[in-house]
């Protein structure tokens, strides 16, 4: 058995990275050959391995993906367009949200399943949304990841504090879970602030590049320990681990240390999230997409309502903008994607035994169609334009 599992690694991690390179040379991104590739090999080893045998290593894959999402943040660009980001942000959660809700309960899911569902719908993946916005200019660039960093810190904690909610966590345990997130997150957000006040540290974490990948292991496994112990979602703190670190890019650093620094360890870091981790927690997600039993009606239903209930918000809201009016379709395509977010927080769900894994594969699926959708959407529609 562990034999087919490591031959089962080998082959899927080969294979998506060939179809990722490909994709990539098509100017498509290298995520929908990592999903295609793993999926491909997941049916060629149906019943033969079991994904449970890669527990470990997607928990790992998870914290890792959702940490680099926050040290890829751009700090200073998302307080910059704080305000419009966030009003866009929370009108295409909403909408969402009620969109996905409602299909749901006219399929007759039961209530607490369908508002579990919508809120793993309600984001817009980061990663999918600065790749298939690499070719527009930079402010309309920078005001739609705000919106989707927005996306991922509000859908992260309502998802967090749902989950507890339905494990039946004891009132002190959940309002402990809820103080301590919240409390990072207004931690961090005065030091990206009043970052100037903590100049000294970021300076000193940057002396050296050993120093520098201490400290910022050490924030990482520290944060995410603290936040466990206390009750809290070792993801939010990793995503906010990554959030503080990146405050220093934006900091007056005299001798030009620290940008260096977090440009070198984050691309270091993106590229072996990127070859290993992201390929290897498909690889973990991929037989639960392939198994029998999926339900049509749900994956149509439900993928229609999550590309709509983000496509039209963010539709409407740049169309609005003179400056932007021309890519106002681009816009509402690339922000109705999902993407590694989604999967890590669906596949958490199952484990904590909220999720029936009988629909966990349709749940997956609409996840990896609407990443899909937006890559080719957009890419399509740039060439038909230009």
């Amino acid at each position: 058995m562990a034999a087919m599992i490591v031959f089962y690694i080998y082959v899927g991690w080969l294979f998506s990275k060939l179809l990722g390179i490909y994709f990539k040379m098509k100017d498509l991104g290298e995520l929908p050959g990592y999903i295609l590739g793993s999926l491909i090999t997941a049916m060629f080893f149906h019943g033969l391995v079991n994904h449970e045998d890669l527990s470990l290593v997607a928990e790992i894959s998870s914290i890792l993906i959702v940490f680099h999402a926050g040290l890829t943040s751009d700090f200073t660009e998302v307080l910059e367009n704080f305000k419009k980001a966030l009003v866009m942000s929370l009108s295409a959660v909403f909408t969402t949200f009620m969109i996905v809700t409602s299909t749901l309960l006219y399929l007759d899911f039961p209530l607490e399943t369908a508002l579990l569902i919508a809120i793993l719908f309600s984001n817009t993946a980061t990663e999918t949304t600065a790749l298939a916005l690499e070719k527009l200019g930079t402010q309309l660039k920078n005001l739609l990841v705000s919106a989707s960093f927005i996306d991922d810190i509000i859908v992260l904690f309502i998802a967090t504090a749902y989950f507890n909610l339905l494990k039946g966590a004891g009132g002190l345990d959940f309002i402990l879970s809820l103080f301590i997130s919240i409390t990072m997150l207004a931690i961090i957000m005065q030091v990206g602030k009043f970052r100037e006040r903590f100049a000294r540290f970021f300076i000193k974490m940057s002396k050296s590049h050993e120093s520098f990948v201490d400290i910022t292991i050490t924030v990482l496994t520290g944060m995410v320990a603290l936040s466990l112990v206390f009750k809290g979602s070792g993801l939010i703190a990793a995503y906010l681990a990554g959030l503080l670190i990146s405050i220093g890019a934006a900091i007056k650093d005299p001798l030009l240390r620290f940008k260096p620094r977090i440009i070198d360890f984050s691309v270091m870091l993106d590229s072996f999230i990127d070859s290993v981790f992201i390929p290897l927690f498909l690889l973990y997600v991929s037989p639960l997409i392939v198994r029998p039993g999926v339900n049509l009606a749900f994956i149509i239903l439900i993928f229609a309502g999550a590309v709509l209930g983000k496509f039209l918000p963010y539709f409407f809201f740049i169309r609005r903008d003179q400056r932007f009016r021309e890519d106002a379709v681009v816009a509402g395509l690339c922000m109705s994607g999902r993407g590694g977010l989604e999967m890590v927080l669906v596949v958490h769900g199952m484990s904590l035994g909220l999720l029936p894994e009988m629909l966990v594969n349709s749940i997956l699926v609409v996840s990896v169609s609407t990443s899909l959708f937006a890559m080719f959407s957009t890419g399509l529609w740039r060439r038909r334009i230009s």
